[in-house]
């Protein structure tokens, strides 16, 4: 289980003490969201919450709910409540309750920002490939037309070993494209 990157700043919010009952499941709570047991730490913070207005417990419940956010269980509008919350009864504290907000948002939005970096890539990968692929079969399909000594079975299987065996994808599938090229060429010539 990874640890939450929000962890070391929740430290910073205090507030009035809580009856130990409560305490111990504003503790239960942090150690579900340290975890990222998510579904956990939001059933222990809300149950807290019913029994006592702890600033703790609203931004614990606000960074469940900003994790939340990339499963789309939540909304910001949901988490920015809870700080909002926290922040009106801890106001000597705004700072920290803001601070931790602003961090939970911008690890938010680096995690989306990575994720789309790596499904551009895979896209990239993906087209490259669809290409190499679409090249792969008018190959075979005018080597069949030409009669060509080997079935286009073995073609295909012998084409694509050598692409998945090339380092450079994009070069191969240039010489695929080429390769077929050269083939159409033939079809036409005869």
């Amino acid at each position: 289980m990874s640890e939450s990157p929000f962890w070391p700043k929740l430290d910073q919010v205090d507030g009035d003490a809580l009856p130990s009952g409560v305490q111990f499941d504003v503790d239960l709570a942090e150690m579900a969201l340290k975890s990222s047991r998510l579904e956990e730490a939001q059933r222990l913070y809300e149950g807290v919450l019913r029994n006592a207005n702890s600033p703790r417990a609203w931004c614990g419940l606000g960074l469940v709910k900003v994790q939340r956010v990339m499963h789309g269980d939540a909304t910001m509008a949901e988490a920015m409540h809870c700080f909002e919350r926290a922040r009106a009864l801890l106001p000597a504290n705004a700072t920290a309750v803001e601070g931790l907000f602003l961090n939970a948002s911008l690890a938010l939005y680096r995690t989306i920002a990575i994720g789309c970096r790596l499904a551009a890539g895979d896209l990239k990968r993906a087209k490259e490939q669809s290409h190499a692929a679409a090249t792969m079969a008018v190959l075979f399909t005018l080597t069949d037309k030409l009669g060509k000594e080997k079935e286009p079975t073995d073609a295909a299987k012998s084409a694509s070993d050598s692409f998945d065996r090339a380092e450079d994808k994009k070069t191969a599938a240039e010489t695929l494209r080429s390769c077929a090229q050269r083939t159409m060429a033939e079809v036409r010539t005869k």
